[in-house]
């Protein structure tokens, strides 16, 4: 166990739905959106202009046009650019407490796809305070899982991939990184399973 703590020298989160959770419902309610909210949520990560704005591709102004005409009714800018927001959950004392822990033992960092909206929004919160460095998708004008993602990742954080640890609640995220050959565990907003993890690789 001692052996894994040593091979392990970089240790990369994904961000929403690891370190805290995501709930579109809300959104959805302040868009005044009605149907299958699975659906809905399909419908807008599908759309060309949500998967350029991840990239940082097109700017918010041009989001908030393509998202309005897509679904239909039509909230000012900055209504908008709120309600786009209010999916994002806060973090727990418990995952606080387990990076805080974990940052002591190796450095820590972030893989995200995320947008500069919610980039406003998260990173203020502490907890980034313990995270030295964010590689996040609208910065790098790449997504997950694309391969170049992981290649970026690798030559930023200058060691093996086998001495990665990348923990991600996406399969085809996970699936993806695997392939590159660095260290991966599927975590879905749960404190419980993060912990299980991070004491297998003995960073706690």
């Amino acid at each position: 166990m001692q052996q894994e703590k040593k091979k392990i020298k970089a240790l990369v989160f994904d961000i929403g739905n690891v370190i805290f959770p995501v709930d579109w419902s809300p959104t959805i309610s302040k868009l005044n959106l009605s149907g299958n909210h699975n659906d809905i949520i399909a419908s807008i990560s599908n759309h060309k202009a949500h998967i350029l704005f991840e990239k940082g591709l097109i700017s918010k102004k041009d989001f908030y046009t393509n998202i309005t005409n897509l679904l239909g009714p039509k909230l000012s800018k900055n209504d908008f650019y709120a309600a786009w927001n209010l999916c994002l959950g806060k973090t727990t004392i418990e995952t606080y407490s387990l990076i805080e822990i974990a940052v002591k033992n190796v450095p820590i960092y972030a893989l995200s796809n995320t947008n500069e909206l919610h980039y406003e929004s998260f990173i203020k919160d502490p907890i980034f305070s313990f995270f030295k460095k964010l590689f996040l998708s609208f910065q790098m004008n790449m997504r997950k899982p694309e391969p170049e993602i992981y290649k970026k990742l690798i030559l930023e954080l200058n060691c093996d991939p086998s001495e990665i640890l990348f923990i991600d609640d996406s399969v085809a995220n996970i699936q993806a990184a695997t392939t590159m050959g660095i260290n991966t565990k599927l975590c879905l907003n749960s404190t419980v399973q993060l912990k299980e993890i991070l004491l297998q690789y003995n960073l706690l």
